[in-house]
């Protein structure tokens, strides 16, 4: 039959339809930006789209309609949850038969949390299935950059090089070389080398000049090459190591221990601790993951990776190194390739629906809904970290792309379930746990089991709001304002047009309180953000003693960094608020 084709969003993606004009069926077929139909047989005639032009064909079309994809999303990590209940409902009835405390309704929780139990792993099994179909993206335009190259080498300055069998001998460890196989990953290999060796070592594994362009430029006249030089003549000086010193080692595991016993105390019902412990948390674990994925706790792989599954329960290790180090830190503030620009557009309930949100970027769509986003920012903030960790890191791993933007690397069903199982793990250890104890706790002195049940619920859940709030505050501030937001970004992206990488940087980082060495502690040194974006694997005991350097460079090269420089805390938090309200009062 006849084919002709329309255009519709789901979720943010847009989805091209195939309907039969004959028979008047609909098959819809998810593509990004694209019409994906299987190859024609032989004598017959191709497809063509509404435009006339031949429509793009696909090595693995798919059947399935984008509601059944969200669907299974749905049902992925909704099992997850029902199975943490379960074993939460199970640990409670044990408790309360072997206190004695109401017989029946322990058994009534026992065999309630086994069932619920049983009932999740039957929808978590879908976690564990291999998926090697393409991840669609919003911009098919930019898959390049966003994480695809099509091949498994480390695209560098638009050339390309296998590194499989250096792997294993890289002083950075596995983990960290990872990240750029199969990506065009220039600005990686940049940032975080600061010795000349490494350049050196590259050349040995050269395979050919096909690699993909990188978007910004690396002229060796430019910012980048200047201010990195300076740097790197600073450590070579002063001979001090880039990684964590002694002072600040202490003020991290001094932070840990206070976590550990802030812990003991929250799951025997302390009160202080709904405070205590996020704050702690967000000195110790939250700063661990972050430094430890930029490699920049130790020289030692081993330890940076130990210090991020500690700082991993309001995000996995995994998933954060892709968000983060890939996508953010490559590409900040670009609209089609950031995907912290993304978090809370919530484009899936549609311009009218009922999931508000707002945009940080004038280049995204303006939604009606996103009128209200004060009502939106009075409770989004506190659940930014809870979220991600128990929510989005599911989709992410199903899907494979975050928000259509930044491609994931598909994983093995091995790799799945030490995802799943950790993120379990995590699970247990702040949710079942202290539900239990706390629940018990109540009971055993004679409280009744409504207010045993509400005050583990509010103990779990204070904390979760609290670390969020921090979270949101501390990381927006840093990068979403008008000052912040890239003029002269086109719709189409292509090599080279993003200018030097460097500058790219420091306009679109915001500082505030550089010289405070008190906010350097308690913002984990995002204070001094422009610095940390040009030098990721620089711990930020070291960024404060950079900045007059990176001033200076940056004066020659005509930015005026010391002008960016000037707020406090609470200016830049004014900056935030007035630049929402510009972007999402109205379009």
């Amino acid at each position: 039959s006849s084919l002709v084709h329309d255009h519709t969003k789901v979720g943010g993606v847009s989805v091209g339809r195939l309907v039969s004009a004959q028979s008047g069926g609909t098959v819809a077929m998810t593509a990004a930006c694209r019409i994906v139909t299987s190859e024609p047989q032989a004598g017959s005639q191709q497809a063509k789209s509404s435009s006339g032009k031949p429509v793009e064909a696909s090595a693995k079309p798919t059947d399935v309609t984008p509601l059944a994809s969200m669907a299974s999303v749905f049902w992925q990590w909704a099992g997850i949850v029902v199975v943490v209940l379960g074993v939460a409902s199970a640990h409670l009835g044990v408790d309360r038969l072997g206190l004695g405390i109401d017989p029946k309704i322990a058994v009534g929780f026992l065999l309630f949390g086994v069932i619920m139990a049983f009932g999740g792993v039957g929808f978590v099994h879908r976690l564990l299935v291999e998926d090697d179909t393409k991840a669609p993206l919003g911009d098919e335009g930019v898959r390049q950059w966003a994480g695809d190259t099509g091949d498994r080498y480390w695209h560098i300055h638009g050339k390309r090089y296998d590194l499989t069998s250096y792997v294993s001998q890289h002083p950075g460890g596995r983990r960290a070389i990872a990240l750029g196989e199969g990506q065009e990953c220039t600005a990686l290999f940049e940032s975080y080398h600061l010795t000349e060796l490494p350049a050196k070592v590259l050349e040995q594994y050269y395979v050919d000049d096909k690699g993909v362009k990188p978007y910004f430029t690396w002229k060796q006249d430019g910012f980048t090459a200047e201010v990195t030089k300076a740097v790197r003549n600073y450590f070579r000086t002063k001979r001090v190591s880039r990684v964590a010193s002694w002072s600040a080692l202490a003020i991290m595991w001094g932070s840990f221990a206070a976590v550990l016993l802030a812990y003991w105390r929250w799951i025997h019902g302390d009160w202080r601790c709904l405070v205590v412990l996020p704050v702690a948390y967000w000195l110790s674990g939250s700063a661990m993951l972050h430094n430890g994925s930029h490699f920049a706790i130790s020289r030692f792989p081993t330890v940076n990776y130990l210090c991020e599954m500690i700082g991993s329960a309001h995000t996995s290790p995994h998933m954060w190194a892709r968000q983060h180090c890939v996508g953010h830190h490559q590409y900040t503030n670009v609209p089609q390739l950031d995907p912290d620009l993304h978090h809370f557009r919530h484009e899936l309930g549609g311009p009218h629906g009922d999931e508000l949100g707002w945009r940080c970027t004038p280049k995204h769509e303006h939604l009606t809904k996103y009128s209200k986003w004060r009502w939106a920012f009075s409770y989004i903030p506190f659940w930014t970290t809870g979220v991600i960790s128990f929510v989005r890191d599911f989709e992410f791993c199903m899907e494979r792309t975050m928000y259509g933007v930044l491609v994931l690397p598909g994983l093995t069903p091995l790799q799945r379930s030490a995802h799943f199982f950790g993120r379990v793990l995590v699970l247990v250890v702040v949710g079942v746990v202290p539900f239990r104890s706390i629940a018990a706790t109540v009971w055993s002195d004679g409280g009744s089991t409504f207010w045993g049940l509400c005050k583990a619920f509010l103990f779990i859940m204070v904390p979760w709001l609290v670390h969020g709030v921090i979270y949101f505050c501390i990381s927006q501030v840093s990068h979403v304002n008008e000052s912040c937001c890239p003029k002269d970004l086109d719709n189409v992206l292509l090599p080279g047009q993003g200018g030097d990488w460097g500058k790219h940087q420091i306009l679109s980082s915001w500082d505030y309180s550089v010289q405070s060495g008190v906010m350097n502690i308690l913002t984990n040194g995002l204070n001094v953000q422009s610095t940390h974006h040009l030098f990721p694997s620089v711990h930020p005991c070291h960024l404060r003693a950079l900045v007059p350097i990176v001033s200076a460079v940056a004066q020659k090269h005509g930015v005026d960094m010391p002008g960016r420089q000037q707020d406090n805390f609470v200016d830049a938090l004014h900056r935030l608020w007035e630049w929402l309200g510009q972007l999402n009062d109205k379009a």
